[in-house]
């Protein structure tokens, strides 16, 4: 397994450890505004909590097609709107998550997904 550790400099934390195991050929990275909106830290997220699971599995679907999503292309990514119910920080109850998932590119032309509190603009 690769050593995964928060990327303080792009506000992201590298969560693509997972991505292989829902079939997401992409890397993976989680903005951490997102992260807070839940209560949850950088981290957390390395930790691979059951929520993280939920959310990378709704994403996969979504990106597949399997499940349905509200989609946008922009000029720099095809967004998808990811929704799913999990239970986060030991809750009681499970928490509705809502997220984008930004399919890019970097500078050099390698694909890469980011989960994402906003759209990206």
């Amino acid at each position: 397994m690769h050593n995964h550790s928060p990327d303080r400099t792009s506000n992201t934390t590298d969560i693509s450890a997972m991505t292989h195991q829902f079939g997401i050929p992409y890397p993976l990275r989680m903005n951490h505004e997102l992260l807070a909106c839940y209560g949850q830290s950088p981290e957390i997220a390395l930790q691979q909590p059951p929520w993280l699971w939920d959310l990378v599995w709704t994403a996969a679907r979504a990106l597949t097609g399997l499940l349905p999503c509200r989609r946008q292309t922009t000029a720099d990514a095809e967004v998808y709107h990811v929704e799913t119910f999990s239970y986060v920080s030991c809750r009681a109850e499970p928490e509705f998550i809502r997220c984008y998932v930004s399919l890019s590119c970097d500078p050099e032309g390698n694909p890469h997904l980011t989960f994402c509190l906003a759209p990206p603009v």
